[in-house]
């Protein structure tokens, strides 16, 4: 009997070191495994900087929209002391007169345009002289017939 527990035991060792056979193609493809995760993490820091930079023009725009946010605040309380009619209500309204041009500095460029558009027109009308000069030989070549 312990002959045979001995050759029992025998046969698990060889056991064991045919899983021991076993577990280094495991740790190769743990290490493959490994090797898509680190690449997946690089893909989430790049889809974190794509983010990041998207936090960032939302705070740009953030900062757009306060001073607008501001400006109608501002307009609300220029609003108030206009109607209570106060010298305060003057002081007020400077810094809006003086965003009136802003916005005329917008329309000047569609002013532009226009102009250009009237250039394209002035062409056309230069053009049709031209084909008054085509019709009036054949005015003349009515007489001499």
């Amino acid at each position: 009997m312990i002959t045979s527990s001995k050759s029992v035991t025998t046969f698990c060792q060889t056991g064991t070191t045919k899983s021991q056979q076993v577990t280094p193609p495991y740790q190769k493809v743990t290490t493959k495994s490994q090797q898509v995760i680190t690449s997946y993490q690089k893909v989430t820091t790049k889809s974190q900087q794509v983010i990041t930079l998207y936090q960032k023009v939302i705070t740009k725009s953030q900062q757009v929209t306060t001073p607008y946010i501001k400006a109608t605040t501002k307009s609300h309380q220029m609003i108030t002391l206009y109607q209570k009619a106060t010298t305060k209500s003057q002081r007020v309204t400077p810094p809006y007169q003086k965003a009136i041009p802003k916005s005329r500095q917008v329309t000047t460029p569609y002013q532009k345009a226009i102009t250009k558009s009237q250039q394209v027109v002035t062409l056309y009308q230069k053009a049709i002289p031209k084909s008054q000069q085509v019709t009036t030989p054949p005015q003349k070549a009515i007489p001499k017939s």
